[in-house]
């Protein structure tokens, strides 16, 4: 089931909304579409990712508004890793840290998470990538920036 709220229309057609726009002063236009997951500190420190899963909906819409955006853009996936068992703060790189929690952020081109996906969920219809083509797609987000 979609829920409708997050939808806006696109010539005629209801798609999927994307969470914001980055404009650097020196590249393309920047789409894109933030996806949250909780992830252990263990993992991190291993150099492992978390889950890269997104729902096709999410595919389909970013899609759709990069073609409305033109040439000029570029659309992304950004994981927001919640390390859920950090206890206290860090300085280690990579780490940010809003309030009481730290994060990782992870960055996915559209274009080279879409080469690389997967069927998840046919009930959910979600998708994902792979860990070891994931690993190569991505980057943090500070190295994307």
């Amino acid at each position: 089931m979609l829920d409708q709220a997050h939808k806006a229309h696109l010539a005629g057609e209801k798609i999927k909304s994307f969470d914001g726009i980055i404009y650097p002063k020196s590249t393309n236009k920047i789409l894109f579409d933030v996806k949250g997951r909780k992830c252990d500190l263990h993992t991190f420190q291993m150099n492992r990712l978390g889950q890269s899963w997104v729902t096709n909906d999410d595919v389909i819409g970013l899609e759709h508004w990069l073609d409305a955006f033109g040439d000029d853009s570029t659309a992304i996936f950004v994981f927001a890793y919640w390390l859920h068992d950090l206890k206290a703060p860090t300085s280690s790189p990579g780490i940010f840290h809003f309030g009481q929690r730290a994060y990782f952020f992870i960055v996915a081109e559209l274009s080279h998470y879409r080469h690389h996906m997967k069927p998840r969920s046919p009930r959910w219809n979600t998708v994902y990538v792979p860990t070891k083509p994931f690993k190569k797609l991505s980057q943090p987000f500070e190295n994307f920036i």
